[in-house]
């Protein structure tokens, strides 16, 4: 802060500081499909891509053979390719900014959701989350009435913005989009973390915050939960609202 006898000025600065990997991460079987050597390294995870035993799997895309495994009781990370500004995780989505576009209102929201584990955050998208939004990111659009994500997808971080919505008679053609770059969703008897942060492009860049924010998803994933409220996709539905690829998982 600083004084004088006319005016002050002060300014409050926050830090996290986050361990290189998180502690007490379980002993687990990974697979990582992602293609992303360093992940092979930070997780222990195996050469071979079998599917068999695995108790979560690292995938930047869904095939038909993770689609049947998460069917059956597996989980999965979804993570963004961060390639491009398309979703390769997607079938249909809605972009989300970190920065609130011009003159337009946007709010974040990050819950209390244990996924996150001890990810520092207190309820909105701090600094902490800034590097992991890019520009954009896609993220699983809540907006359509009745569609398959509000009804079966349970947002983790979201956010607000005022965006032109074609469904909507309003003066200037703009309705309030409502969208997750990270996510939850049950599957068959499995479950599937989604995540459109740029947590690969973070890794590649050396962001602890990246690093950090994948061991508590990888945590999560790999820990007895209770069953989500919301009711699992079927086959059909995942298809709707993934990209599934045509060639089946190795």
């Amino acid at each position: 802060a600083l004084r004088s006898g006319v005016c002050g000025q002060s300014n409050q600065w926050q830090f996290w500081l986050l361990p290189v990997k998180k502690r007490n991460l379980p002993v687990i079987r990974v697979v990582n499909l992602t293609g992303e050597a360093q992940l092979d390294t930070r997780y222990s995870a195996e050469a071979a891509h079998s599917l068999e035993g695995a108790e979560v799997t690292l995938a930047t895309k869904i095939t038909p053979g993770l689609l049947t495994w998460v069917m059956k009781g597996g989980s999965v990370v979804l993570l963004e390719p961060n390639q491009g500004s398309s979703s390769g995780l997607l079938s249909e989505y809605g972009m989300l900014t970190y920065w609130p576009l011009w003159l337009r209102c946007d709010a974040q929201i990050v819950e209390r959701h244990p996924a996150l584990g001890d990810f520092p955050h207190e309820g909105f998208s701090g600094f902490q989350f800034m590097r992991l939004f890019g520009s954009a990111v896609p993220a699983v659009d809540f907006t359509p009435r009745n569609s398959v994500a509000r009804n079966h997808v349970l947002p983790i971080v979201w956010g607000l913005s005022l965006v032109p919505w074609k469904e909507d008679a309003a003066r200037f053609g703009y309705a309030l989009a409502y969208r997750s770059p990270l996510s939850e969703c049950r599957v068959g008897k499995g479950r599937a973390i989604i995540c459109n942060l740029w947590v690969l492009d973070g890794l590649r860049r050396g962001y602890p915050e990246a690093r950090y924010l994948l061991d508590c998803l990888v945590d999560y994933a790999a820990a007895e939960t209770p069953t989500l409220k919301f009711p699992a996709l079927s086959a059909e539905d995942a298809g709707a609202l993934f990209r599934v690829e045509s060639s089946s998982a190795r």
